[in-house]
């Protein structure tokens, strides 16, 4: 499952190769070891950098669209549209 921190961490990563600001957290490490393993993102000496594989699941991550709420009549379990 990918998590706020994750998300935040490919983010750095898509947009800049230095090492991320909270590089020493314990989170943010274990989360980067995982994305390694994943084949998400790679290092080449002291820079991180996303696999194709990672760019093509951010590209999915940013272009999923929004939820739309939806009014339901209890009683019927129709949905109601604005007239």
């Amino acid at each position: 499952m990918l998590t706020p921190n994750g998300l935040e961490i490919l983010i750095h990563y898509h947009v800049c190769n230095f090492q991320h600001p909270r590089f020493d957290a314990p989170a943010v490490q274990e989360a980067i070891d995982k994305f390694i393993a994943l084949d998400v993102l790679k290092r080449i000496t002291n820079q991180y950098y996303l696999t194709r594989k990672g760019k093509v699941w951010l590209q999915m991550i940013l272009e999923t669209p929004c939820p739309e709420p939806i009014f339901i009549d209890p009683r019927t379990k129709e949905e109601v549209k604005e007239v």
